[in-house]
């Protein structure tokens, strides 16, 4: 395969990032089992979704960059891990070269990793899921915080965002940002990861058989 955009990034952080998305792809059958792996001007971004939780990890490019217009494609769950294996396994720089239909991954180093990861084809449905999201991500700055007297979440899902990596010699923290019962709350770790997630009805969970009222405060 020849073409497509080549980028150089330090391989623990783009599989820091590669991780970072798919903490929020189930292994279990999933509404959107792919991320989006998009290159743009100074980053390589990944993001990964079910529709209840959501995260974008980014990842800065090294050197000289000739990103033009940028690319994203679409990148199979399993892909995603192979992605996150290869840039650990790099252990320095990577060079990662994005075409619609594929993503390769070549150690920069001696004796390092090197392999390559088929995608999807974008449809119209996965670029419509990605504006969303980043409509949800991207709306923080107009977003004034207040905090509600009650809010319920998921635990099952809340724990999908303490697998979230940070640079290392780091503490992971969660920042959030709660603007509404209703709304998705945003939450941010580190430098290089944002994402939300969506709470529970409390008056559908009162009124749920598998959980009831006797759940809430």
């Amino acid at each position: 395969m020849l073409g497509g955009v080549t980028v150089h990034v330090d391989g623990t952080e783009f599989a820091r990032a590669c991780h970072n998305a798919l903490c929020q792809i189930p292994a279990r059958p999933a509404r959107f089992p792919w991320a989006r792996l998009a290159l743009t001007a100074d980053l390589v971004t990944v993001m990964g979704t079910d529709g209840y939780t959501l995260g974008r990890a980014t990842c800065r490019l090294e050197g000289v960059r000739n990103v033009g217009d940028g690319i994203s494609v679409c990148v199979p769950r399993e892909g995603l891990a192979e992605l996150d294996r290869l840039g650990r396994a790099a252990k320095g720089t990577v060079a990662v070269i994005v075409r619609p239909e594929a993503v390769e991954v070549v150690s920069m180093g001696s004796g390092g990793a090197a392999g390559i990861v088929m995608c999807e084809p974008v449809t119209l449905p996965m670029i419509e899921l990605w504006e969303a999201a980043d409509e949800i991500l991207n709306a923080w700055p107009t977003k004034r915080p207040a905090i509600p007297e009650l809010l319920a979440l998921d635990p099952v899902l809340w724990a999908r965002f303490a697998k979230v990596k940070v640079e290392t010699r780091k503490a992971a923290m969660a920042d959030l940002l709660i603007t509404a019962v209703d709304d998705p709350v945003l939450v941010k770790i580190g430098p290089a990861f944002v994402g939300a997630i969506m709470p529970v009805d409390r008056t559908v969970a009162a009124a749920a058989e598998a959980r009831g009222e006797d759940f809430l405060w």
